[in-house]
């Protein structure tokens, strides 16, 4: 996961170490699944008992047309892709259903507990395009590793406060 600072406290080192080990085979599992790294620091940030309720679900992604300038950032802009994508499912037993449904990177992240049931939502884009008016489309990881480096580009309020301030008191990024 992500780099933290190590603890003085030993008995924390060690219980850190302890869920290190137990997560380490699930994030394994969840990386060769086709998983983000970013997307599993989310996943165990947001929902850790999910993942080992579900240790090797298969992600599914729907973006905007213009993704990444282009991006997904509220709840209702998602709901339409949650409600399609549920929707489908109730006449489909042969499938399993969306593990979890949320946006994430800009995009939709569909949790799928396996392959053929992924595959089974990754087949509903035309539909769901027509249904729900969106061109809606499916990153590829290339566009999803844009949207995480250009971050600080779309929002530099929030960076603001916390970049380095240099001796002649600007605070350049790049100089």
């Amino acid at each position: 996961m992500g780099k933290r600072k190590p603890s003085n406290n030993p008995a924390l080192r060690k219980e850190m170490n302890k869920l290190a080990k137990k997560q380490a085979p699930i994030t394994s599992d969840l990386l060769e699944n086709g998983f983000t790294r970013h997307e599993v620091e989310k996943l165990w940030r947001r929902c850790a008992d999910l993942l080992y309720e579900h240790p090797s679900l298969v992600p599914v992604r729907f973006c905007l047309p213009n993704y990444p300038r282009e991006w997904i950032s509220m709840e209702s802009q998602m709901q339409p892709f949650r409600d399609f994508i549920n929707d489908s499912f109730l006449d489909q037993p042969q499938f399993s259903k969306p593990v979890s449904i949320f946006f994430h990177g800009g995009y939709v992240l569909v949790l799928m507990e396996e392959n053929f049931s992924a595959n089974f939502v990754r087949d509903l884009l035309p539909e769901m395009r027509r249904a729900i008016g969106i061109e809606a489309r499916q990153p590829t990881l290339q566009e999803i590793g844009i949207f995480h480096v250009t971050w600080a580009e779309r929002s530099p309020g929030m960076f603001g406060r916390k970049r380095k301030k240099f001796h002649d008191g600007s605070h350049r990024w790049d100089d």
